[in-house]
């Protein structure tokens, strides 16, 4: 710990202060993660010939963690996230659910 910081805290009574006073000082807010996982899922492609299983657990995953920080988006807007970042060989199956949708 530089000398600054060492200054800084040399009133604070526990190491668990000194821990908390630092994650305020240097974490990451819940809002600038909630952005970075919104900028993967809106990134999200499925490489041609990739396994789709990977692909949609890899989205759940990022879906999971934006609840978890309180960024939950509704469930028919993930699946329209999901279909939008299959590739062109996906378009049937994309236009499908999409249809499929429309008549339930």
């Amino acid at each position: 710990m530089s000398s600054t910081l060492q200054l800084q805290h040399q009133s604070f009574e526990t190491a668990a202060a000194i821990m908390v006073n630092l994650e305020e000082l240097f974490g990451e807010t819940d809002r600038s993660v909630r952005f970075k996982i919104m900028t993967k899922l809106m990134a999200s492609r499925m490489t041609e010939g990739s396994p789709v299983h990977e692909h949609v657990l890899e989205m759940i995953n990022h879906f999971n963690e934006l609840e978890m920080l309180g960024g939950g988006i509704e469930d028919d807007i993930k699946v329209d996230m999901v279909l939008h970042t299959l590739p062109k060989s996906y378009e049937n199956f994309r236009l499908n659910a999409i249809m499929g949708k429309k008549k339930g």
